[in-house]
């Protein structure tokens, strides 16, 4: 290939970057920069469209995360316990505690640093503001997302209190049903019927007692179907929340940008 070919090749790809450069910048949306020879063709597109709301099925996985992490703890511990018990069997007769403390240190740490829980920043996510994505559909700019929990700025009033309350809805909810189940739910009549003197025992339950693990069973069924409606408003695009907390809470969970 001559020199002369080069010089007519390097000439052609000009005249249609030229070309090309004014047929861009007449849609809209679409943002042209130019840096001395080279040009450079950033898409301007909404909010929505570069950081899309995760999908239904990666909602579930995110929400069952945290509560597989806390079974393997569970089980870890239950085996070091068998093994040496001298060291472990403590900490495994105290594990619900130990692991809300090293869930609590983990939930802290990725809120304040990656706005989001521990189990979203696994999934890629990240939480802003219920009105982030303000704008209409024919606004030539589209306002940037705003982090929920946005620390850069230091640790400010409403900082604090939104990592408090969404440190509270993911620890306490959690920690107060794993500590009254054996009690008050399922777990507690699967424990007692194992004998005959057990069964004698449960009928001769007093009637407060009784009357309290009904309550009980009914406000964990009514919390289960509520979350289960929720989810399913968020998966037919009737709702942009998929739980409950982020309604409590106003937020909403958007994908994190390509570095």
């Amino acid at each position: 290939v001559g020199a002369d070919d080069v010089e007519r090749s390097a000439q052609t790809s000009a005249t249609e970057k030229v070309t090309l450069i004014p047929a861009l910048q007449a849609k809209p949306g679409v943002e042209v920069r130019q840096v001395g020879v080279a040009s450079t063709i950033s898409a301007g597109m909404s909010f929505n469209q570069t950081r899309p709301p995760p999908l239904f099925v990666e909602v579930l996985a995110q929400d069952r995360l945290t509560a597989s992490l806390r079974l393997a703890m569970h089980h870890v511990l239950a085996v070091a316990a068998a093994r040496h018990p001298r060291f472990f069997l403590r900490a495994h007769n105290w594990r619900e505690e130990a692991w809300a403390a090293l869930q609590g240190v983990l939930e802290a740490h990725t809120l304040l640093r990656q706005q989001a829980s521990f189990a979203e920043h696994f999934y890629a996510l990240h939480r802003v503001t219920a009105n982030a994505n303000g704008g209409g559909a024919g606004d030539a700019a589209v306002p940037s997302p705003k982090p929920y929990i946005d620390a850069s700025k230091g640790c400010t009033h409403v900082v604090r209190r939104r990592l408090l309350l969404s440190l509270l809805i993911l620890l306490f909810p959690a920690y107060i049903r794993a500590k009254l189940d054996p009690l008050l739910g399922a777990d507690a009549d699967a424990s007692q019927e194992e004998n005959d003197a057990a069964r004698e025992i449960s009928r001769r339950r007093p009637l407060a007692t009784r009357i309290l693990r009904l309550l009980y069973r009914g406000s964990c069924a009514a919390s289960d179907v509520a979350h289960l409606l929720q989810l399913l408003l968020y998966a037919f695009g009737l709702s942009p929340y998929a739980s409950l907390e982020q309604r409590l809470l106003r937020f909403e969970l958007r994908r994190k940008p390509m570095s």
